[in-house]
């Protein structure tokens, strides 16, 4: 019985110089405002910006905003991290009930996100040179959450994501993932330009969106966005009215309010009263 011991201490060891060089590895760069890390401050943007807690966010906003683009190459980072060989090879050799105290997890979800949530923090102060770099991760990272990951951060620029205009556009003509996909639809309602190139693109999208069964979100969204790109829409009234008797409520509602924000003509838009 000696020698598992033996092994085990070992093992453990091994785990505690790992985890102590990966950190210090991940957060060597990682700059700070005010004694806290930038990743503190993505946290707390993330947890207070959808709650209600604007104070707390608007806070940690500037904070990051403060760090500006010293803390673009650490976002990064975290967004394109990818699971841990050693953590790997530790798992199969530590007894199961010992990985969360000893931190053998990868939380690699939870890491991506803190990224993503810093450079939304950034908004149209993130660095241009951040887009492609985004675009980069989204086209090329092996992994499917970093690439997710990296496309809700690129839509969150908002205005500043308008050089990405013709990677979106693409990114609804070929992208195989419906979560990026639906990204860059919401992303072309943003940016707030162009709109001789969006619109066409967004109805030429909601077309094959209506299409993809109960799963309407891409739909839902995509109507969302021609909804805020307003009057320069108008293109894609015709396609908009038709749906007002569409299976779907969701689809019903968005299509209502989308056809009310682009024709300023009257309120009975769809030529009949709403019944949703």
């Amino acid at each position: 019985m000696a020698l598992p011991w033996r092994f085990l201490i070992f093992a453990l060891a091994v785990v505690a110089v790992g985890l102590l060089a990966s950190v210090l590895v991940f957060y060597r760069n990682e700059p700070s405002y005010q004694g806290k890390r930038l990743s503190d401050w993505a946290r707390e943007y993330e947890t207070n910006k959808w709650s209600g807690n604007a104070n707390k966010a608007e806070t940690a906003e500037a904070a990051i905003r403060h760090i500006g683009a010293e803390g673009v190459p650490f976002l990064l980072q975290a967004i394109a991290t990818g699971p841990s060989p050693l953590k790997k090879r530790l798992r199969k050799v530590i007894p199961q009930k010992w990985h969360g105290g000893w931190r053998l997890e990868d939380n690699l979800g939870k890491t991506r996100r803190t990224g993503a949530y810093g450079i939304a923090a950034l908004g149209s102060n993130a660095p241009p040179d951040v887009i492609p770099k985004l675009i980069t991760i989204i086209t090329t990272h092996p992994d499917e959450d970093s690439r997710y990951v990296a496309s809700f951060a690129l839509r969150t620029l908002g205005p500043a994501a308008k050089p990405a205009i013709p990677f979106f556009v693409e990114c609804l003509k070929t992208n195989q993932d419906k979560f990026i996909r639906d990204e860059a639809a919401i992303a072309l309602g943003s940016v707030g330009s162009q709109p001789e190139v969006t619109v066409p693109a967004l109805i030429e999208f909601l077309q094959f969106a209506l299409t993809q069964g109960p799963s309407t979100f891409e739909a839902r969204d995509t109507i969302d966005s021609l909804r805020k790109i307003a009057t320069d829409a108008r293109a894609a009234l015709p396609l908009l009215r038709s749906l007002h008797n569409h299976e779907n409520q969701d689809i019903r509602t968005a299509a209502h309010f989308a056809v009310e924000a682009i024709d300023k003509s009257g309120p009975d838009l769809f030529g009949l009263v709403p019944t949703y």
